[in-house]
């Protein structure tokens, strides 16, 4: 893919371009194939997406007075959910 330029310093592109240099620290990259979001901070591109990551477990108390019961895992980025396993 072309890596594509917005608005501002937003760029868009793939995991195997190149990413850009000549932009101003606090530009942002996107990618689409990914899903991460990479920052630039001191000319050097940081992913941010991890910290935006997290894995959620859903148990059920038994009522048989054991021990609980995993109904769902879900894993959310940037708010909307990417995994659900449901046991």
């Amino acid at each position: 893919m072309t890596i594509q330029k917005y608005s501002g310093d937003e760029v868009v592109g793939v995991s195997t371009d190149t990413k850009p240099t000549n932009m101003k620290d606090g530009a942002r990259f996107f990618e689409t194939d990914t899903k991460k979001i990479y920052l630039l901070i001191s000319g050097s591109w940081t992913d941010i997406t991890d910290g935006l990551t997290t894995t959620k477990t859903f148990y059920a108390a038994s009522s048989s007075g054991g021990g609980t019961t995993v109904l769902n895992t879900v894993t959310l980025r940037n708010g909307l959910i990417i995994t659900w396993t449901q046991e």
